[in-house]
């Protein structure tokens, strides 16, 4: 279900928001994700708070701090799986694959987070931190890809 709002979203009164996603089942659990892995689970009555994934979440900072690159990637992408609403894992995923070279993963990964956690409070800044780190692998991608060669044959 989709509905329209008309809260105010700046100093003007009654701005259309746009378009919010409503959950159709209002019986059926609501689940957030955080950057740090912890979740919260939301259904008519109770709000049950998890640990989720905090353990994964250690491990990928670990990994990255440590440039172990190809174990990240593995751990990402296997926290993707179990955990796909989680966007955590795609940042994390987005810094391994530009460290290894494949740059346009990792342009697709920034993205992905980026259009997901923009305005998502439950993240912080890491919309901004993917967007910086997108543009960095675009600008090293433009210096290291070859330029297309004009002329004559």
């Amino acid at each position: 279900i989709q509905a329209t709002t008309n809260a105010p979203d700046s100093a003007a009164v009654g701005v259309n928001t746009g378009t919010i996603n409503v959950n159709a089942d209002p019986l059926k659990p609501v689940v957030t994700w955080f950057l740090n892995g912890e979740q919260r689970i939301s259904a008519p009555g109770h709000i049950v708070g998890a640990l989720g994934e905090s353990a994964a979440y250690e491990r990928m900072l670990e990994l990255s701090k440590g440039g172990q690159w190809s174990n990240l990637l593995n751990l990402c992408e296997a926290e993707i799986a179990k955990a796909p609403a989680w966007l955590t894992p795609y940042y994390y995923k987005g810094l391994a694959e530009a460290n290894l070279q494949n740059l346009d993963g990792a342009i697709e990964s920034m993205n992905y987070v980026e259009s997901r956690a923009t305005g998502n409070l439950d993240y912080g800044n890491l919309s901004d931190r993917a967007k910086d780190i997108r543009t960095k692998v675009e600008a090293y991608k433009i210096q290291v890809e070859p330029s297309p060669k004009y002329g004559l044959n």
